[in-house]
């Protein structure tokens, strides 16, 4: 009897070990081989990457691949973001495979759960949304450790489902829809000024300065810019958004549903809601349309300034989002077309009933992505030591992470009271 219960007891621990080795007990890492002093902003250079997966799996080795850093403010942090492009389309951890990929630094959020979180969320209002996946790896340049960070899938016509085909589709980044119409020409020529005249672009070709030039202020994904002008989308839908009467915006054959999907917008707006990402009112997304005859969708990225804190760090419990900025937005709200005001509040205590948009929830996908990435966050964090900003002296992850928690339902009485009084 004695060694029967000896033989369980074993075979219970065995079952309880194979159980845990199934689960993720490491993180991806990838290890890039290159000349960095030649790592730039205008084109990738040369190098190699292997990666390997959270199970210490080597996915691939010395796979040939370009490089170059991403960003705008995030430059001029001692930790670089970089865009990689790999020689053949590859699987990283649950994410689609792909051969461009985007390494964000995360430098200003030391929980590296901002973006994540704001992402899935928006997934999960509708299956129709689309927003960058995200995983974590850490990262090492010519063996030296760099970090921990983010990797996601670029955002471009395969993934958010572009007809090639169609000369309708269209991609922008950080659309400048809100401007005023008549200031589109004069913003842009003083900013193609500043391109050519900028030490921060003195690195670049002529060529490559003036291509960046001529499209600046629209930033044009797709197609390129130098294949087929499209900003005249831009200044179509700026003249409609600020010029169009009252009852032409609101009109139910050509109205502002005829050219944005509501539904898709309504998600955005209830996203920066529950966000605060003050950054994401004008910026921080992707305007696309698909083909002729689908509307255009806007899609998020670069949620860090949000859940608590300023794109630069600073702390901003009391802040509530100003959407007077985003012409879109407001006129839906002031017009209540297409009775925008109830689809949103229906749409927010829809999410809430099912569990999605409440405090609970939240906190939850605050706790198990933080317990995922914990020890390899605290990593990084002696190597970029986090007290060297001064937002950030006298904490630390957990400390964060906890700031974040002690946000969510301080904030979720106000998005219900601003929904409320609409």
């Amino acid at each position: 009897m004695k060694n029967r219960m000896f033989s369980f007891s074993w075979f219970f621990v065995f079952v309880i070990l194979a159980s845990c080795s199934r689960e993720k007990i490491g993180i991806s890492i990838i290890s890039i081989e290159t000349d960095i002093s030649k790592i730039n902003t205008e084109k990738k250079i040369p190098c190699s990457i292997s990666y390997a997966n959270a199970q210490g799996q080597n996915v691939f080795e010395n796979m040939k691949a370009g490089i170059m850093f991403k960003g705008n403010q995030s430059l001029a942090f001692e930790k670089k973001s970089f865009s990689i492009e790999l020689k053949e389309n590859v699987k990283m951890e649950e994410m689609e495979a792909d051969d461009d990929w985007k390494l964000n630094a995360s430098y200003i959020d030391k929980t590296f759960l901002r973006n994540k979180i704001s992402y899935d969320l928006f997934r999960q209002f509708s299956k129709n949304n689309i927003a960058p996946t995200v995983s974590w790896v850490e990262v090492f340049l010519n063996n030296s450790y760099q970090g921990l960070y983010i990797i996601t899938d670029k955002m471009d016509v395969k993934h958010l489902g572009l007809d090639v085909n169609d000369t309708s589709a269209v991609l922008f980044k950080s659309a400048p829809i809100s401007q005023l119409p008549a200031s589109l020409d004069s913003v842009h020529n003083s900013l193609s000024e500043y391109v050519m005249t900028a030490d921060r672009w003195s690195s670049w070709s002529e060529k490559g300065r003036k291509e960046l030039a001529e499209d600046i202020y629209f930033n044009q994904r797709y197609p390129k810019f130098s294949e087929r002008d499209k900003h005249f989308v831009i200044y179509e839908l700026t003249d409609f958004l600020h010029n169009t009467t009252s009852e032409k915006f609101s009109n139910s054959k050509n109205g502002i549903d005829s050219l944005f999907d509501l539904e898709n917008i309504i998600d955005y707006h209830l996203l920066l809601l529950i966000t605060n990402n003050g950054d994401g009112v004008v910026n921080n997304n992707y305007l696309y349309r698909q083909n002729l005859n689908m509307p255009y969708k806007i899609c998020p990225y670069d949620f860090d300034h949000s859940f608590g804190r300023d794109g630069d760090g600073e702390p901003n419990p009391d802040n509530f989002i100003d959407f007077s900025r985003n012409k879109l937005l407001n006129r839906l709200v002031k017009t209540n077309a297409f009775n925008y005001n109830e689809r949103l509040k229906e749409k927010y205590y829809k999410l809430k009933k099912e569990n999605i948009l409440t405090v609970e929830n939240i906190e939850a996908m605050i706790d198990s992505n933080a317990r995922k990435i914990k020890p390899f966050a605290l990593k990084d964090g002696k190597k970029w030591r986090i007290d060297e900003h001064k937002y950030f002296q006298n904490t630390d992850f957990d400390n964060e992470v906890e700031l974040m928690k002690n946000w969510v339902p301080r904030h979720m009485i106000k998005v219900e009271k601003y929904l409320n009084e609409l």
